[in-house]
């Protein structure tokens, strides 16, 4: 949890405070997926996690705001 403190919603409620530009569109879906393959950003955790079976919800490192400042003004 502490690598990964953000879930979806915080992360977005995040970055609408943030960014003066930010509008969940197909830019940010597109630009959050391609985050989502760096292990830096962006983390799984499964409802069992011993199994690593069940459900599994994306967890955000707060890293990611350094590659969103690329593409969003504040």
């Amino acid at each position: 949890m502490n690598k990964y403190p953000l879930d979806y919603s915080s992360l977005v409620s995040k970055m609408k405070n943030k960014y003066k530009d930010f509008v969940i569109n197909q830019k940010f879906y597109s630009l959050k997926r391609e985050f989502e393959l760096n292990k830096k950003y962006c983390g799984e955790r499964y409802l069992d996690r011993i199994k690593k079976t069940g459900t599994s919800k994306k967890y955000y490192s707060t890293e990611i705001f350094k590659e969103f400042d690329k593409h969003y003004k504040k």
